[in-house]
Order: structure tokens, then C-alpha cells, then sequence
């Protein structure tokens, strides 16, 4: 069976409609005003298919990362040090970190759930990526 991966957003002028493409093929396309269909639907879908190319994009990066050849050895040094160092970060930090860096979460999505602003996230990773950069 054949897996449609999306890595490119939907044109805004092609938003207007929504194109659901099927597993065997088959393509659907949703109109505005049809069946039950509203402007609101539609766009709630293309923000889920913006969200699931995003997540593609990053997908790829990690396996054309992990696909390169690497000295195992320096490589196990390294992650041991940079845990050494995550783990001297504040707790908040840390869970900083492990939200945005380690499970990719975006950072509006950290800033909206603690309840405070996008640019204070940026703010708190930019101290902890001076810190990792300092200490290792």
C-alpha cells in the first residue's frame, strides 16, 4: 500500500478547498457550503495537514542525520557530556529542554501550556543553549 507523505504546505491561494488524497488513491475534494462543509472545517484541516508537514520535515532531518556514519565512540562521549550538562540546568530548564529539544514540541505550544509568553521560551532556550555552549 502506498503512503501519501505531505512535506509541503498547501498554497494559500489553494486554501479554499480542501484535497483529501485516499491510501488507494482516490481523491476527494471539499467545497465550502457542501455537505455539511464550512470555511471553519477547512481550515482546521489545512492547519492539521500544515502541522503533519512540520512534523515530516523534522522526520526527515532526523533520519538524514542519523543515516550519516559516525565514530560511535566520540558520539557516546559527546551525548554523556551534554547529559552532564543538561542534568546542571534548573529543573525548569531542564523540562524546558526536554520539551522543545528532546520530544520537538514547538515552543508556542510550551509557552501556551505553562501559561506564559512564546518569547519568554525563546528567551529561557536561548540562556540554556549559552550555558550548553559554555560548558561543553
Amino acid at each position: 500500500m502506498y503512503m501519501y507523505m505531505k512535506f509541503r504546505k498547501t498554497k494559500t491561494a489553494a486554501r479554499s478547498v480542501y484535497i483529501y488524497r485516499f491510501a488507494d488513491g482516490t481523491v476527494v475534494v471539499l467545497h465550502p457550503g457542501e455537505q455539511g462543509v464550512s470555511t471553519e472545517i477547512i481550515d482546521f484541516l489545512h492547519k492539521l495537514d500544515d502541522r503533519e508537514v512540520y512534523h515530516n520535515l523534522k522526520q526527515r532531518k532526523v533520519k538524514e542525520h542519523c543515516a550519516k556514519p559516525v565514530d560511535t565512540e566520540v558520539e557516546s562521549l559527546e551525548i554523556q557530556r551534554l547529559h552532564e550538562v543538561v542534568s546542571s540546568l534548573t529543573p525548569k530548564q531542564q523540562d524546558t529542554y526536554r520539551r522543545v529539544v528532546v520530544e520537538g514540541n514547538p515552543m508556542t505550544q510550551v509557552a501556551r501550556e505553562e501559561g506564559v509568553s512564546e518569547t519568554a521560551i525563546r528567551h529561557r532556550m536561548a540562556k540554556i543553549k549559552a550555558q550548553i555552549k559554555k560548558k561543553f
